[in-house]
């Protein structure tokens, strides 16, 4: 059942990081899919694998990450949208270990340096250039890679 939770995050990640790097939103009509199938896919797994204090403990590290890039959207960090996907992606992660969403967090950030870098470099010729890197794909893809590696090595 792993896969198939692994399976929905990836669509709906994938199709999240699309749409994010084309439009620089991540809207709720596409979040929210996402948020009931990880929920649901997850509660199933806990109920069938009797894991109910596992499911707890995803909820608690879906809202520490969520929280987390709460902060981070007060400094002007990161967009809401962001913050909203940092929940679910949290949630998703901490159902394989506390160190799950604090690795994909890590990955997020070390992908999106090398545009950040350049975004800042072309800035300094030309201010009209927009400052914001849509952060969304490089969650999915950090929180894609951890999860992929949790599941192979399980």
């Amino acid at each position: 059942m792993e896969i198939a939770l692994f399976a929905v995050a990836a669509a709906g990640g994938l199709w999240l990081a699309i749409v994010d790097a084309k439009t620089g939103r991540l809207p709720n009509s596409l979040m929210l899919p996402l948020y009931i199938a990880i929920l649901g896919l997850t509660a199933s797994m806990a109920i069938t694998e009797f894991a109910p204090a596992r499911y707890g403990w995803a909820l608690i590290g879906g809202v520490a990450l969520s929280l987390f890039y709460l902060l981070l959207g007060l400094g002007g960090g990161v967009g809401l949208g962001d913050v909203k996907l940092a929940g679910i992606l949290g949630f998703y992660l901490a159902w394989y270990g506390w160190s799950a969403p604090i690795a994909a967090t890590l990955l997020a950030y070390a992908l999106a340096a090398p545009q950040a870098l350049y975004v800042i470099i072309k800035r300094r010729r030309n201010p009209e250039i927009p400052k914001g890197v849509p952060f969304g794909p490089y969650m999915v893809a950090g929180a894609l890679i951890v999860a992929g590696f949790a599941l192979v090595t399980a």
